[in-house]
């Protein structure tokens, strides 16, 4: 407890910084080491929300209107906060749009595709009808199915025109392969 004739002395050490650090994080220059750490949270942002409004032009056009909540610690305002954020994506995507690709992302890009050639016919969104149609001409996997074109598809048993569609539309949907049409 503290007496009427004690004095209370504290010292502060503030810091800008960003993002959560936890009191074991942070680290102290020199001359103030006796000094204790406590958690410390750099975020100004307390609460952000957004929402999307249409709205009705003449002649029956839309637009869409967002309307941004930004609430902040009083560190900074709700305006300089949003455009700190518009800034940081813009370099982010401009960063993107600017990369020039290297042989060594193709080449992963490409070991991508063998592996999703290896995936069984199980995995592909179709009719029963259609994979018992597959399984009897012994095609188990996608590479298998790569190795037939549209027109030899037709050519087995039982596998009509709706299958043939339905089996070349799973693979573009899920994979992004395209069957070739002729052999």
């Amino acid at each position: 407890t503290i007496c009427d004739n004690e004095s209370l002395e504290i010292e502060f050490l503030i810091k800008k910084d960003k993002g959560y650090k936890l009191s074991d994080e942070i680290r102290f220059e020199k001359g103030f080491e006796d000094f204790i750490s406590i958690d410390a949270c750099f975020t100004p942002i307390v609460k952000a929300n957004f929402e999307v409004e249409k709205i009705l032009l003449e002649k029956g056009e839309t637009k869409e209107k967002v309307n941004l909540e930004i609430y902040t610690n009083g560190s900074i305002s709700a305006e300089n906060s949003l455009r700190k954020a518009t800034l940081f994506l813009r370099d982010l995507f401009d960063a993107l749009t600017t990369k020039s690709i290297s042989k060594s992302e193709i080449q992963t890009e490409e070991n991508e595709k063998e592996v999703t050639t290896e995936i069984l016919i199980e995995e592909i969104p179709i009719s029963v009808r259609a994979y018992n149609c597959l399984k009897r001409a012994q095609i188990n996997t996608i590479n298998d199915l790569m190795n037939y074109s549209r027109e030899e598809l037709l050519e087995i048993k039982n596998f009509g025109r709706k299958s043939v569609d339905e089996v070349i539309l799973a693979l573009e949907k899920r994979f992004n392969i395209k069957l070739n049409e002729e052999k």
